[in-house]
């Protein structure tokens, strides 16, 4: 590592012993510029470390956050950790001290019960109970942004002041909806309807269905109603998102969409299932169901996304059979997502239900097999690491009570952060957040990023086949990358390797002394993988036989990532 970016992780080292949970990015670069950094690109690439590696926190997505940089981001996550608790109406009381529109006891006491029962947090109590924290406008506005790109809490309008904005925070929701009337009219023969159940097995983590309620808030028509029950109207139809139990004696979650519309009189929808009704009545059956899956397509979306963001996760994909829904089943069956996508490639278009048999009880595939078939909605972008550029961080600025990063806002917010009070259980102990996932999420995603470049690369070259035109073997690569390094380095290169595989990349790795033709099998290994990446030591720059697959790497226009193991001065690229 540079050594300008060890002084610059000392002095922010220093600064949270002071109690400075936060400083103006100006005071940022400028501590930066003194540990020896000459221009902003350096200032910029030192940051993006000390993020991944979980130092501090910095957005740049937003002119607001980007005003602020976050030295302790363990201090942060406790601030947040403070309003979203299960005793918050014990550490909640009032002070008539403390001036605000909070008229008297009684008046808080209400706000507090609105926030305990139902999940409403307004401001003027966000305020008193982050007291402590002698936060200014600006840093209040940045804290309540922070909360909702955490996903911890939604803004919405207040109901009484419509002009006002209040938090949702669906952790401290009621668990199930009051009124679930609009709910039974889904299938009671006059709408039409589908049903999606996303099978969590083994366990549902804490907070996920929480924060997919506040992702799926933005969806048009949609309502925070229940902190596991969500209830949308639009034009489009009628949504309802709920996390269930999979069944009386199994210990899966499932997370159900259910989507409805409700259908002309003279149509009803167990006779749909019949083609000559279809007829009769004239109605276009196909392009009503692939505009209610295109209604809900958002929704889907959003829960795959955030499934498949959360390590350990392991879900399937279930389609409920309408037939059983409108028969009133005791065992509604659900169709594997992966086996409807086979039948209808086998040109059916239409399965029977397995527990109502009999003429024209049969299930048509499209009521059940969306249009965009067995795998996700579409290819989910990949959601920055920390949060870049999202809608919440975009309206900071619109929500601003303060200037921008201008001077006079970095003198307030290194005011602030000198003042804030830390809020640690145990200050002597070293907290700084350097979870694994952030201390390799950067090297990772960039030898992800280029191995599947390069697969592309190879498969346009061959014609989009998949195999190459000479020789018959496959032009894909069998290992996303090689470790090239000394060999007096392989304990901590094994361990690297190791890293990598729990992140589902697989390495190339010579661990025997190369004996006999080592130039084949060198030139194997590169050949062999998408991404080179070189472990940089002394010893690696002097030796000949590292450098020479490194060149060959080049020749090959490897994509090359390198990793620097000591203190040796980066070599020349080849």
């Amino acid at each position: 590592l540079p050594i300008s970016y060890l002084e610059l992780e000392d002095r922010i080292a220093g600064a949270v012993r002071d109690k400075r949970e936060f400083v103006s990015f100006e005071t940022y670069k400028s501590w930066a510029k003194e540990s020896g950094m000459k221009s902003d690109e350096d200032v910029a690439r030192a940051t993006d470390f000390l993020r991944d590696i979980g130092i501090v926190l910095h957005y740049t997505s937003d002119d607001l956050l980007a005003s602020v940089v976050f030295l302790n981001p363990q201090w942060l996550i406790d601030v947040m950790k403070h309003v979203v608790r299960h005793d918050i109406d014990a550490v909640a009381s009032y002070d008539d001290r403390i001036e605000d529109e909070i008229g008297d006891d009684e008046e808080f006491q209400d706000i507090v019960d609105d926030f305990i029962k139902f999940g409403v947090l307004r401001f003027s109590l966000l305020r008193r109970l982050w007291a402590d924290l002698t936060l200014d406008k600006q840093m209040f506005t940045i804290m309540c942004v922070m909360m909702k790109k955490f996903e911890i809490a939604r803004s919405v309008p207040d109901v009484r002041f419509p002009e006002r904005e209040i938090l949702l925070v669906p952790s401290h929701m009621p668990k199930e909806l009051s009124d679930r009337t609009p709910i039974t009219t889904a299938t009671n023969g006059k709408s039409l309807f589908i049903e999606r159940h996303y099978v969590l097995r083994g366990f549902i983590p804490s907070g996920l269905f929480e924060r997919i309620a506040v992702r799926t808030y933005s969806i048009s028509g949609l309502q925070l109603n229940a902190r596991h029950e969500l209830l949308g109207f639009s034009e489009g139809g009628k949504v309802h998102i709920s996390l269930v139990k999979a069944g009386k004696k199994s210990p899966s979650f499932s997370i159900s969409v259910l989507a409805w519309k409700e259908l002309p009189e003279n149509v009803a929808f167990d006779l749909m299932f019949s083609e000559e009704t279809k007829r009769s009545t004239g109605f276009d059956m196909e392009s009503r169901v692939r505009d209610l899956w295109n209604h809900i397509a958002a929704y889907c979306e959003v829960i795959e996304g955030l499934i498949e963001e959360w390590p350990g996760l392991v879900y399937d994909i279930k389609q409920l059979c309408p037939c059983c829904r409108l028969g009133n089943c005791e065992r509604v069956h659900k169709y594997d997502i992966t086996a409807l996508a086979e039948t209808k490639k086998a040109k059916a278009s239409s399965i029977t239900c397995p527990n109502i048999r009999g003429p024209g009880k049969t299930v048509h595939l499209d009521f059940l097999l969306p249009p965009w078939g067995a795998g996700k909605v579409r290819k989910t972008s990949s959601r920055a690491p920390h949060g870049e550029g999202d809608a919440e961080s975009r309206s900071g600025r619109a929500t601003a009570a303060a200037g921008g990063p201008g001077s006079g806002a970095a003198t307030a917010i290194d005011e602030a952060g000198r003042n804030a009070a830390s809020s640690r259980s145990n200050p002597s102990s070293d907290t700084s957040m350097r979870p694994g996932m952030m201390r390799r999420g950067s090297t990772l995603a960039n030898i992800t990023a280029a191995a599947e470049k390069d697969k592309q690369k190879e498969r346009a070259g061959s014609g989009g086949s998949g195999n190459a035109t000479a020789g018959g073997k496959e032009a894909e690569s069998r290992y996303d990358v090689m470790l090239s390094y000394q060999w007096n380095k392989q304990p901590v290169v094994r361990h690297l390797k190791q890293r990598m595989n729990d992140s589902r990349v697989a390495v190339w790795l010579d661990l025997e002394t190369m004996t006999g033709d080592i130039y084949r099998r060198m030139a194997q290994g590169v050949q062999n993988s998408s991404v080179f990446c070189p472990c940089i030591t002394e010893d690696y720059c002097t030796s000949e036989n590292c450098l020479r697959e490194m060149q060959y790497a080049a020749d090959l226009r490897k994509p090359i990532v390198p990793v620097r193991m000591d203190d040796s001065q980066w070599i020349d690229a080849p």
